[in-house]
């Protein structure tokens, strides 16, 4: 029993979600970067390393993912508490790359 048991389910949904796209945000930087510099550039070489460190940063995305749903799930243990982070996660972190990427597709 711990102190984030006691909170109401609005507010810890909040707290979560709040969680949740500050991570989600750390996941974008991670891998917006390298796919940016890599749809502007021709350079075979260059795209190839590019690409080799956006699946660097796409696994070390995917261990920060799971190591903050898995803090939600230690701290609260309440399915409220874990939606709303991983909700915060996708808004902030898949929802921005996805139409970045679309965007430049249609552009082309």
């Amino acid at each position: 029993m711990n102190e984030f048991t006691n909170w109401p389910d609005v507010a810890l949904g909040a707290a979560a979600g709040l969680w949740g796209l500050l991570c989600g945000a750390v996941n974008y930087g991670l891998v917006a970067g390298p796919v940016r510099r890599m749809a502007s550039t021709v350079d075979r070489a260059e795209i190839a390393t590019l690409q080799q460190r956006v699946l660097g940063r796409y696994l070390l995305r995917m261990v920060l993912s799971f190591a903050s749903l898995l803090m939600v799930f230690w701290v609260t243990g309440r399915p409220v508490a874990i939606l709303s982070a991983l909700a915060g996660l996708l808004v902030a972190g898949d929802v921005p790359l996805f139409l970045s990427t679309r965007a430049r597709r249609e552009r082309a």
